[in-house]
């Protein structure tokens, strides 16, 4: 009887060995799985914060670009701007000019028309003041018969 109970504490020995054995194996895979997993996770987060602060500074540069293009695109316009202004005020005196340099011309004109009817009118003997009151006489009378 001794033989079969001390067989059967070396078989529940043997058997408790064999599962902490089992349990050690399992523990150990478990850690190596979990440290696999954790440098993976450990390593995806690092992809990630890599990727995150590319993204960052992707999204930091366009805006950047954003913000030079408007920048350009307000100068373009200003200076746009100021040349219509220049090309107007440029166009403007030339139009002032011009009508100074005809209406000039036109008194210069009148003035020598002016001369040569009082010529002719003093060759034939008339006074140009009075012609010009007798033509302002028929204009008024014009004006009141209609």
């Amino acid at each position: 009887m001794k033989t079969t109970k001390a067989e059967k504490i070396q078989q529940a020995a043997k058997a408790e060995l064999g599962l902490q054995k089992g349990f050690a194996r399992k523990r150990e895979v478990f850690i190596k799985k979990a440290t696999e997993f954790s440098a993976t996770a450990a390593e995806y987060e690092k992809k990630e914060r890599t990727g995150q602060r590319k993204y960052d500074h992707i999204m930091k540069n366009i805006s950047l670009f954003k913000c030079k293009l408007r920048k350009k695109a307000k100068q373009e316009n200003e200076e746009r701007h100021r040349r219509y202004l220049n090309a107007m005020k440029q166009l403007k005196e030339t139009y002032y000019r011009e009508m100074e340099i005809v209406f000039k011309t036109e008194a210069e004109s009148e003035e020598s028309k002016g001369k040569e009817d009082a010529k002719g009118k003093e060759v034939k003997g008339e006074e140009p003041a009075q012609d010009e009151k007798d033509r302002g006489a028929e204009v008024r009378a014009a004006g009141q018969n209609s």
